[in-house]
């Protein structure tokens, strides 16, 4: 087969290895960040900007949506519609709150000692906060893009409701 003919050829995922992907890389992005999450002190001081309220509920609403992307990850690679509905509904929420959650202010606290490790002098510790910013922003919203994309299409719908019935 001619490099051509290769490039030519659709690759094609079995539906279930894509949900089992899926799942898997949700079980272990939400394990990973729910042990790196700041503890409530540590949490308060990267966020000083806003006001305490303000800080409660986005710290009980990471800690929700991280435990949440777990237990979703979970039921999908089960099967279990109700799970593949919340997790597209998790992914639209978190497109729609991105910069909420990741800001620059918060950024910079974690990249300044990085910045200044690296002996970095072809750009300004702002350039490589932005950077980093807008990495996890890309990050973060293409995941959640290719989580409602592939969960949405009719032979992924076909397979939950399959296994709700089988």
């Amino acid at each position: 087969m001619r490099y051509s003919e290769i490039l030519k050829r659709e690759i094609r995922i079995p539906r279930r290895a894509g949900v089992l992907i899926i799942g898997f890389i949700l079980i272990l992005t939400s394990l990973s960040e729910l042990h790196f999450m700041p503890k409530w002190s540590r949490y308060r001081m990267i966020n000083s900007g806003y006001s305490e309220n303000l800080i409660q509920v986005r710290f009980i609403i990471s800690w929700l949506f991280k435990i949440c992307g777990l237990i979703c990850g979970v039921g999908v690679m089960f099967l279990q519609e109700r799970f593949r509905k919340m997790l597209i509904w998790l992914s639209y929420f978190s497109i729609a709150t991105i910069f909420l959650r990741y800001t620059y202010g918060s950024f910079l606290i974690y990249c300044t000692p990085t910045y200044h490790e690296s002996g970095m002098t072809g750009m300004s510790l702002q350039t490589f906060t932005w950077i980093n910013v807008l990495v996890r922003w890309l990050m973060d919203a293409g995941f959640s893009a290719v989580v409602i994309y592939y969960l949405t299409r009719p032979g992924v719908k076909q397979l939950f409701k399959q296994a709700q019935s089988g």
